[in-house]
């Protein structure tokens, strides 16, 4: 990521930052510190200062910077209009002891501000942003974000000078944060100093993480209704003659496999397409009015625009699934499908282990809706896989235990 701001550099230079970071596809964070009255008359021009707010993915301007722009006190409100003017993935506003305001399509409304004494609040707009960048980083969801930057501000303002002690300062903003368990950072540092590896208890810690990330997506998913768009969609696919395609890049690859044998074992007959191979001639297996389903963490990855590119360009449906709802691949998505998590479950956070789970999970979610709908029986599973152990125990037709134990 990049972050720059509006109080200190020549406009045209914050414009050039963040034009190197769009070229380079790097997400840009804009600290909008000052009025754009004071901006303009010190720093550079207004068109200068309107391509700097134009330009960035995330926008976080001071209270008395966005009113002068938007005219509107309320900052919720406020939030609102810039995020439309300058189509921002999401504005961040600072709200002294308010706490802050935000607009994005997760979350519009307010994170109150910690209860605490003031002692000196110098440097507690930048310790807030550092906190934003955190949770960004970290993938965790809006509300612990800001969660996270009200506490870094708050701890700020605890001190005088604004000039943090790293390890009391850190254990302050923890002992402030009432967000969801900071897992990934805490493990990482955790043994600092003792000597201690960053991998010391790494299997307990995964499988704790593992359980945690998907109680908070069966959280989001709810019941059956958080399928029924993605499963209405494939059975209008079907009932035109199109089939099912899934695919993926990178270890996504690898679930796609699974997914279209699992659903083709269970009523909806899906063919796995090479995610890379689709645009050196593979997209000829999709047909016109097909639909893929298309797997990617981030809905970012490059090998997967261009396969998306091209399965659209021949008219095919596409149902995202994605850990970012503000993806690229969300975005160019007829239907799509979250399985995002804040945390992998290691020392790195970068390794996908967590997130490949989350997508195994929602899939197979999705593979219960439709084989429900179907009305598959014991007796059309087993005509599908009559082999192995499981082929054994549904060719001998025996009811199904009840839960009850009678």
């Amino acid at each position: 990521m990049v972050s720059t701001e509006i109080s200190q550099l020549p406009l045209d230079a914050v414009v050039a930052a963040l034009e190197i970071a769009r070229d380079a596809g790097l997400t840009a964070i804009l600290d909008v510190d000052i009025p754009r009255s004071d901006a303009v008359k010190a720093l550079g021009s207004e068109a200068d200062f309107e391509r700097a707010l134009q330009l960035a993915d995330y926008l976080k301007p001071s209270k008395i910077a966005v009113t002068e722009i938007t005219g509107e006190s309320d900052a919720v409100a406020a939030a609102g209009i810039l995020r439309e003017k300058y189509n921002s993935k999401a504005v961040i506003i600072t709200d002294g002891e308010i706490g802050c305001a935000i607009a994005s399509d997760e979350l519009t409304g307010r994170i109150p501000a910690y209860a605490l004494k003031a002692n000196d609040t110098t440097g507690a707009g930048d310790a807030f942003l550092g906190g934003l960048i955190a949770g960004l980083h970290y993938r965790l969801n809006w509300t612990d974000t800001l969660k996270l930057a009200n506490a870094c501000g708050a701890a700020c303002c605890e001190l005088i000078g604004a000039t943090p002690d790293p390890a009391e300062s850190r254990k302050r903003v923890f002992e402030l944060y009432d967000g969801a368990p900071f897992n990934c950072e805490e493990f990482k540092t955790s043994n600092a100093g003792t000597g201690g590896s960053p991998y010391d208890n790494a299997v307990s810690f995964f499988l704790t993480t593992a359980i945690d990330e998907m109680g908070k997506l069966r959280e989001r998913i709810g019941n059956e209704q958080y399928f029924l768009q993605a499963a209405n969609l494939i059975a209008q696919v079907e009932s035109r003659g199109g089939r099912v395609h899934v695919t993926g890049v990178g270890k996504p690859e690898y679930v796609s496999g699974y997914i279209s044998a699992l659903l083709s074992s269970t009523g909806t007959p899906a063919y796995f397409l090479h995610g890379t191979e689709c645009v050196h001639g593979s997209a000829g297996q999709v047909a016109p009015g097909d639909l893929v389903i298309v797997i990617s963490n981030s809905g970012e990855t490059a090998e997967m625009k261009s396969t998306v590119t091209a399965l659209k360009r021949n008219g095919a449906v596409i149902i995202g699934v994605s850990g970012k709802p503000d993806s690229w691949l969300a975005q160019q998505s007829d239907e799509f499908l979250y399985a995002g998590v804040d945390c992998e479950g290691s020392p790195l956070n970068f390794e996908p282990r967590a997130s490949i789970l989350a997508e195994i999970y929602v899939l197979a979610g999705l593979s219960v809706v439709l084989q429900a709908r179907k009305g598959v029986t014991r007796a059309d599973y087993n005509a599908w896989h009559p082999g192995g152990s499981i082929g054994k125990a549904t060719s001998e037709l025996k009811p199904l235990p009840s839960k009850g134990g009678s």
